[in-house]
C-alpha cells in the first residue's frame, strides 16, 4: 500500500479553459499544460485536475489535457453567448 507524506501540500487544479486558451492566443501564445502541471508537482501532490470548457471548440486541445491525466468537464456554449 502506497503512503502519502501528511506534511506534503495537497493541491487542486482547476481551469477555466475557455479563457486561458483565448488569452494565450491574444497575446500569441498557445496555452501548455505541461509546464502548469510541473509546476504544482515542485509545491505539493495534484489530487484534482479539471478543466471547464465547451470542448467541441477545443478540441486540439483534448489529447493535451487527458495526458495530464485532466477530467474534462463539459460546459455547452449558450446560443445568447458572445465569443471572442
Amino acid at each position: 500500500m502506497a503512503t502519502t507524506d501528511p506534511s506534503e501540500d495537497r493541491l487542486a487544479l482547476y481551469i477555466d479553459h475557455e479563457n486561458v486558451a483565448i488569452g494565450a492566443r491574444d497575446i500569441g501564445f498557445k496555452f501548455e499544460l505541461a509546464p502548469l502541471l510541473d509546476a504544482l508537482a515542485e509545491r505539493g501532490r495534484l489530487i484534482v485536475r479539471k478543466s471547464y470548457a465547451d470542448w467541441n471548440l477545443f478540441r486540439e486541445d483534448r489529447r493535451d489535457m487527458v495526458d495530464g491525466n485532466v477530467e474534462l468537464i463539459e460546459i455547452p456554449q449558450r446560443s445568447d453567448s458572445v465569443r471572442k
